[in-house]
């Protein structure tokens, strides 16, 4: 394990967690037995976090994009408002 998180450190380590992640469905059921869990944790960890984040993120956009929709309503409420006590 050691020596794997020496290898991250000189390399890209996002690159390289990546490229193992696609990687690592290509191996054999025994090769997969063979890699040390600890590894194979620390690749999925990494794609689990990368995704979360994504998540996070649209879900912040998803937010933004319901707060402008209201505030849109909102004004156009205020428009109609306003016209129809200018009618008057």
């Amino acid at each position: 394990m050691e020596e794997f998180e020496e290898f991250l450190a000189y390399s890209n380590r996002t690159e390289t967690l990546s490229a193992l992640k696609e990687f690592l469905p290509t191996l054999s059921t025994h090769q997969q037995k063979n890699i040390n869990d600890s590894i194979i944790n620390m690749i999925k960890d990494r794609d689990e976090k990368k995704d979360k984040a994504k998540d996070d993120k649209d879900r912040e956009k998803d937010k933004e994009r319901e707060r402008i929709r209201l505030d849109r309503r909102e004004r156009e409420r205020d428009r109609k408002e306003r016209r129809e006590r200018d009618a008057r």
